[in-house]
């Protein structure tokens, strides 16, 4: 390169007069450089050819073995750089349940020649406190075509619009550093003190045993118990009523007339016509998605946050649902059916626009920490709700224009916010906080419990008669044993001649009040015949034999 003869810098930035013209990209490769038209490089007239250049690709090539020819055509190599691109530049969350939060999946991918080195993932903006690297941060590295997870969780702080910046520094020389844009919404949290809260009317239909404040702001009823007992406050602006065989561990106070039965035990305060505090109910609002989702029969399916429209568990099916946000249309989980939910990351709440059914036996499991992260679930509903019976149901319940109904022989633990909330003969409800755990289900569909009713410790051994006898299609067997039995504890049902027909239960149990639900099938699944059956008990050395007649 010399005066007369200046590099290229760019394409007819200069003109090329010499024989022998320097070729020099200042650019890295940046721009094509190509001889010109009157260049005396090559001689007027020449008649030049194509060969290929195994190094440098296609170029001209005079004819004559003695070319006059100073330089040549040839295309430049591209040089090897990296190439950040990510699958969006801007991240939504939505609404997200102060207490609660979400998560976010960006993928890093480098779509150039040369290792991408993002050495750097910084979140800035107003509220880049409220938005966290869950995992996948900065630094890493990229070999060409392949690509990288970055997670951020959004946690509000408070209600309303948030949002923040994630910038990515890499060595990619002219998207250095990416930006990506972050916002959410904050939603005030839907909750409350009560184990049931309705607007309308509650009716307590002979429980076996509940624990929590219950409130109305219009009517309560207790009726007939079971007998029942209830550990916990009871307040209604207006009518409240106590029939026979009812306890309840807790004061008692009407707004309205208190009718108080005979056989009925209150241990606090009992008070018609006195002041009672009228209480708001929340009142949820959202929409769901479009699209469907059914879990087969005998199937398992995993459901990421998101936007959905009917959502079915079919019987026997189990879907796992994770920390985040669901909108649903409906969700129906039908007979034996699992919805299993995860809030090791964080809480969840399903939002169900119309109907929410839990079918025979349906279940809801949360892990890891079970029955304790109850308040963890929450479930917001616009239309009714419905639990069947045998069902165990876990969460917090907020419906307030429409009813919830709890079958018989339903395990609840949580809380329940609706305009009316009937409770089922012999259901178990309790609050979040309350001791207790969620009945066990055992390989034959039959239902053990372990009630709060074991925070007192049964003083000796004991069968209970079954409930009912005579009974179709099912019975509750109950069983007191005082200190725990290393041998393990049977429970058998056999027909009159002393055939086996199903063992409910067989191990160890721990010392306790326990109960079993015998469906009124034999250990092949199928349903027996009228009659009267025996079960029997043995755990140590107390062996107990009692009678039930099964009428068809």
């Amino acid at each position: 390169e010399t005066a007369s003869q200046p590099a290229v810098l760019s394409f007819g930035a200069n003109t090329k007069i010499g024989a022998d013209p320097l070729f020099v990209s200042t650019a890295a490769g940046n721009e094509n450089l190509h001889l010109q038209n009157a260049s005396p490089a090559i001689a007027m007239g020449m008649d030049l050819g194509v060969a290929e250049d195994l190094e440098r690709g296609a170029r001209p090539q005079p004819v004559s073995t003695k070319p006059d020819v100073g330089a040549y055509e040839s295309p430049l190599p591209l040089l090897a750089v990296p190439d950040i691109a990510v699958n969006s530049i801007a991240l939504e969350w939505g609404e997200v349940t102060l207490g609660s939060n979400a998560t976010q999946t960006l993928v890093v991918s480098n779509t150039g020649g040369a290792a991408l080195q993002v050495t750097a993932t910084i979140l800035s903006g107003a509220n880049a406190s409220e938005f966290a690297i869950a995992s996948g941060g900065a630094p890493f590295t990229l070999s060409p075509g392949t690509s990288h997870n970055l997670v951020l969780r959004f946690t509000p702080a408070s209600a309303g619009s948030k949002s923040a910046s994630l910038s990515l520094t890499s060595n990619d020389t002219d998207e250095s550093p990416m930006k990506v844009a972050l916002s959410g919404t904050g939603r005030a949290a839907l909750s409350n003190a009560y184990v049931l809260l309705a607007e309308n009317k509650i009716q307590i239909k002979g429980q076996r045993l509940s624990a929590g404040d219950i409130h109305s702001n219009n009517e309560l009823l207790f009726d007939t118990g079971d007998p029942s007992t209830h550990t916990g406050n009871a307040t209604s602006l207006g009518k409240a009523t106590i029939k026979k065989y009812n306890t309840v561990n807790g004061n008692v106070k009407a707004g309205g007339q208190l009718v108080v039965e005979n056989d009925v035990t209150i241990t606090g305060t009992a008070s018609g016509y006195s002041s009672v505090a009228y209480v708001n109910l929340p009142t949820p609002s959202f929409s769901a998605g479009n699209q469907n989702v059914t879990v087969a029969k005998w199937d398992k399916q995993s459901l990421a946050p998101g936007y959905y429209r009917d959502v079915k568990i079919e019987t026997d099916g189990t879907l796992f649902l994770q920390n985040g946000e669901y909108f649903f249309k409906s969700l129906e989980v039908k007979d034996r059916a699992v919805l299993a939910i995860d809030v090791t990351n964080g809480a969840a709440t399903i939002n169900v626009v119309a109907a929410l059914t839990f079918r025979n036996s349906a279940k809801t499991t949360i892990s890891p920490e079970g029955d304790n992260s109850s308040s963890l679930v929450t479930f917001n509903g616009q239309g009714a709700v419905v639990i069947e019976d045998n069902a165990i149901i876990l969460g917090a319940f907020i419906t307030p224009a429409k009813k919830v109904t709890l079958g018989k022989d339903v395990f609840f633990k949580g809380s329940i916010t609706a305009r009316d909330i009937i409770v089922g003969d012999r259901t178990t409800f309790m609050y979040h906080t309350s001791s207790g755990a969620a009945p066990k289900w055992n390989a034959d569909g039959n239902q053990t419990a372990e009630h709060a009713e074991q925070a007192a410790a049964a003083m000796q051994y004991e069968l209970a008669q079954n409930y009912p006898n005579p009974f179709n299609p099912s019975t509750t067997i109950q069983f007191s044993i005082p200190e725990g039995v290393a041998n393990g504890v049977t429970l058998q049902i056999f027909d009159m001649r002393g055939a086996l027909v199903k063992t409910l239960v067989a191990g160890a149990l721990r010392a306790g009040r326990h109960q079993v639900v015998w469906n009124g099938t034999n250990k092949n699944g199928e349903h027996v015949a009228s009659g009267m059956y025996l079960y029997r008990i043995q755990a140590g050395s107390f062996v107990q034999t009692k009678q039930m007649l099964l009428v068809r």
